[in-house]
């Protein structure tokens, strides 16, 4: 786990590096990877799928946001961040 967030509904949510997030629901790790970002994230040192927060709304909305660090090959710089909802 790199991150946790709590829900609400008192579900907690964590990021993987490699580019899971997985969800722990009274007290027992699902089994399936809740989002699983496919070729997106670049696992190198202090970088991959790294940041997770939950919108004040969640109950109403179920908007989670996530930071990862991705690659552009041809780019001047080869790793960037992004974040999205």
């Amino acid at each position: 786990p790199w991150q946790i967030a709590f829900a609400p509904d008192g579900r907690m949510f964590f990021t993987e590096r490699k580019g899971f997030v997985r969800v722990v629901e009274n007290g027992r790790l699902k089994k399936d990877a809740y989002l699983f970002l496919r070729d997106s994230t670049i696992e190198a040192g202090e970088a991959g799928l790294t940041g997770i927060a939950i919108d004040p709304k969640f109950h109403e909305n179920h908007f989670l946001y996530l930071a990862w660090t991705y690659e552009k090959p041809k780019a001047s710089l080869n790793f960037f961040n992004k974040v999205v909802r």
